[in-house]
């Protein structure tokens, strides 16, 4: 495997910004109030935002709004991004009346080029530095708000989208965090209370995938890690990831990350 690190740069407000190079992510779906920017400077990604994997190439920025589930790479980076976190009391989605959604890539040389000089003030981390990265990020929004809006939601109509937004968001978090257990779509639309057919139509319109293709993924997202880093049989990875079957594990596994279990892990030795 890729030898891997990730650093924290010395500026913490209005921006945490952290640099990762060839990031072997859990892939674990989440989500935060503050918007988060991946800006990949070097090779190529595919993060997960809203579930879906998102390519991205040299000079791309993915923009996750605030609420928005994401996660790291569905296959391991090769390259070099740097992740801002922007403080929520510097900068929101909520901007007046308005909710703000931008769109999640953002394929701008303009933008770019802005990022680069908050990178370059950023390992200062002096007074002045933060006064003109400051000026830099609200550049930086200005010009998402003028070209990168995909957007914008009056009060009522953002209450809406919320509220499904934190069912739906509930409703992972529960799939990730009991994916090692023998889960169906009736066990989960029980712990939520609604039917199983409501649960799995509201499901696979918010996610663009059934409830059990998506446990498979967390399953052998999870899988992957384990092949990396614990000395144990691919039959007991598959079985202390939620499979019975090993032949269907594998054959899932193949599926997402285009090689079997025991390639996998032969690749990283």
């Amino acid at each position: 495997m890729m030898k891997s690190r990730h650093e924290n740069l010395p500026l913490i407000f209005p921006a945490n910004i952290r640099l990762f190079v060839n990031h072997r992510s859990g892939g674990r779906s989440h989500w935060h109030e503050e918007i988060e920017l991946q800006y990949l400077v070097d090779g190529n990604a595919q993060p997960l935002c809203n579930l879906q994997p998102v390519p991205l190439q040299k000079g791309d920025i993915l923009f996750v709004n605030s609420n928005e589930l994401h996660a790291g790479n569905v296959t391991p980076l090769k390259g070099t991004f740097y992740c801002f976190h922007i403080n929520k009391d510097f900068f929101s989605n909520h901007i007046g009346a308005e909710h703000v959604v931008f769109e999640n890539v953002i394929r701008d040389g303009d933008c770019s080029k802005i990022l680069d000089e908050v990178i370059k003030h950023s390992y200062t981390g002096d007074f002045r530095s933060r006064i003109k990265t400051s000026q830099l990020l609200y550049e930086f929004l200005n010009l998402c708000a003028e070209r990168h809006v995909k957007a914008v939601l009056g009060e009522n109509d953002f209450r809406k989208h919320f509220k499904r937004t934190d069912k739906f968001n509930d409703m992972i978090k529960y799939i990730e965090d009991h994916s090692d257990e023998p889960l169906t779509v009736s066990s989960i639309a029980e712990h939520f209370y609604v039917t199983p057919s409501y649960f799995a139509h509201f499901f696979k319109k918010k996610a663009g995938k059934s409830v059990i293709q998506y446990l498979n993924d967390v399953r052998i997202l999870k899988a992957r890690l384990m092949l990396e880093q614990e000395d144990m049989s691919v039959s007991q990875i598959a079985s202390a990831v939620g499979f019975d079957d090993i032949n269907y594990f594998s054959r899932k596994f193949k599926q997402l990350m285009g090689v079997t279990p025991t390639e996998y892990r032969a690749q990283g030795r």
